[in-house]
């Protein structure tokens, strides 16, 4: 049986909405219970709505963390909120994986202090699915870390090679650095740096410098990236699918149904939080309905994975042959 934590608390979306969907999910589904936390004052307003079941089981919070507020703030002060009651549920093993459409930093943060940080891992990361001419690629990081440098870059390689490996079986994936120039005398230092560090690396497929459009039609698999840019290039992209809505809204609606298949956010409804054992998935601010049901759809097929137990392995053994050279060295 597996236990899934959903937060319907935290949201922008009605929770009694998402409740119904839920309830709809579940017609499909029979080894599975949702631990679904719900605010104190929607079950006292909906008494009716939120019923518990065999498969669904209600876990009241009375205090909400906003999308406003400060994240290290709140997740001291609001114990008794879903993000944190629920991140603490995960490590007590007493959910598979845990679900939030709330407020991301309050979730990093959260999962920081209470799971913490894969031993040697320098900063989590958001990984988000974008659509490709050539199949979906993993963009990382999408907005847990606006810190970066090529430690922290490296980081980002390795786990997004482990994560789109084993999510569409590959033996390599092809991995490459956002920069603002393919050439190698182009961008910052930490890229620079970074380039030099994956050409060397022979357990990385090292694609090279890549673009922003490369994103959309480029044989690259994995883009790295520092959280802040790769946050402000997901909201462009989803800026982009409201723009081509209105533009296209009065014209072919089949065209406008496919574009939203390609490029909305509710396609794949959730990003995996990496650098942790325990998987642990942030939703759209406005997730609604049609995207909470392909969030879950989403993060069944991740937990499959074991990605958390693959990644600490790998940055273990890195880990470890790093000390040997060094050791040598100092011979």
């Amino acid at each position: 049986m597996l236990h899934i934590g959903i937060d319907i608390a935290n949201g922008e979306e009605s929770p009694h909405k998402l409740f119904l969907a839920l309830q709809e999910y579940l017609e499909g589904a029979s080894s599975e219970t949702l631990h679904v936390f719900v605010s104190a004052a929607s079950l006292e307003e909906s008494p009716d709505i939120y019923r518990e079941s065999a498969f669904i089981k209600i876990y009241p919070v009375t205090q909400i963390i906003n999308m406003e507020d400060n994240p290290i703030k709140s997740v001291g002060k609001k114990q008794d909120s879903a993000i944190v009651r629920g991140l603490h549920m995960l490590k007590d093993e007493k959910l598979d994986f845990f679900f939030s459409p709330g407020n991301t930093g309050a979730v990093v943060y959260g999962a920081l202090q209470i799971l913490g940080l894969i031993k040697n891992l320098h900063a989590p990361a958001l990984g988000v699915m974008i659509p490709n001419i050539h199949g979906d690629v993993l963009l990382l990081d999408a907005g847990a870390s606006p810190l970066i440098d090529e430690d922290r870059g490296l980081d980002l390689a390795v786990m997004g090679k482990i994560y789109y490996e084993n999510y569409f079986n590959l033996k390599h994936a092809r991995v490459g650095v956002l920069n603002l120039g393919k050439e190698w005398h182009k961008g910052s230092k930490w890229v620079r740096k970074l380039g030099s560090m994956l050409k060397k690396d022979y357990e990385i497929d090292y694609f090279g410098f890549v673009e922003g459009f490369d994103l959309f039609i480029s044989q690259c698999q994995v883009f790295v990236t520092g959280g802040y840019t790769g946050n402000i290039l997901l909201k462009a992209l989803e800026g982009m699918y409201s723009f081509l809505k209105h533009k296209l809204s009065s014209g072919n609606e089949k065209l406008t149904e496919l574009i939203r298949g390609q490029i909305h956010y509710s396609r794949v409804g959730a990003a995996l939080l990496l650098g942790f054992t325990k998987d642990i998935f942030v939703g759209h601010g406005i997730t609604g309905p049609e995207a909470l049901k392909n969030a879950l759809i989403f993060a069944k097929e991740i937990n499959k994975l074991k990605l958390g137990e693959k990644i600490e392995q790998e940055i273990r053994n890195r880990s470890f042959i790093s000390k040997l050279i060094r050791r040598r060295r100092d011979i």
